[in-house]
């Protein structure tokens, strides 16, 4: 397994997030989408923001501490157990990293360039095949909430899982 990333983009990223630039709004958190030099802001969920890092690596940063559920654990636990295992034709596994910041895990992915399915969808591409191929990688690591905005086709034509939190 290659491990990805570096604990100083880790704890950088965590900080700006975490510390300086979380605005809590009601009845929701919102996140800033500006961010530190040589960052970029790639999105966000209801739990973590994802960003990419001067060095090419996506990181993915809880943003709210209040939640019962830490999403950056449980994608990181996910991501561990597929590793070993053999992905279904079509599909591949990212390579990613975990680390360990003020007690908080965040996870650090390639980053893979290609298209959502959704997007795909939304341009009347025949998505059948990826969608099959995301049931059959649901089912083989049993996750679930997989859906159009959680996988991308790379330039292989590979399905690529890029949410392993859900």
């Amino acid at each position: 397994m290659r491990i990805i990333g570096s604990i100083d983009e880790a704890a950088k990223i965590h900080d700006w997030v975490r510390y300086c630039e979380v605005l809590r709004g009601l009845p929701r958190v919102v996140v800033r989408k500006d961010a530190p030099r040589g960052w970029k802001y790639l999105s966000s969920g209801s739990y973590r923001s994802a960003w990419l890092s001067p060095s090419g690596v996506v990181y993915k940063v809880n943003h709210r501490r209040e939640t019962y559920w830490d999403q950056s654990a449980t994608e990181a636990a996910n991501l561990r157990s597929a590793w070993f295992q053999k992905p279904p034709a079509g599909c591949r596994i990212v390579k990613f990293g975990t680390y360990s910041v003020k007690g908080e895990v965040i996870v650090a992915m390639e980053y893979v360039d290609g298209e959502l399915v959704c997007a795909l969808w939304e341009a009347q591409v025949n998505t059948d095949p990826y969608y099959a191929r995301m049931r059959r990688m649901e089912d083989l690591f049993k996750l679930s909430d997989l859906h159009g905005d959680n996988a991308m086709v790379d330039g292989n034509g590979n399905l690529v899982v890029i949410d392993w939190g859900c």
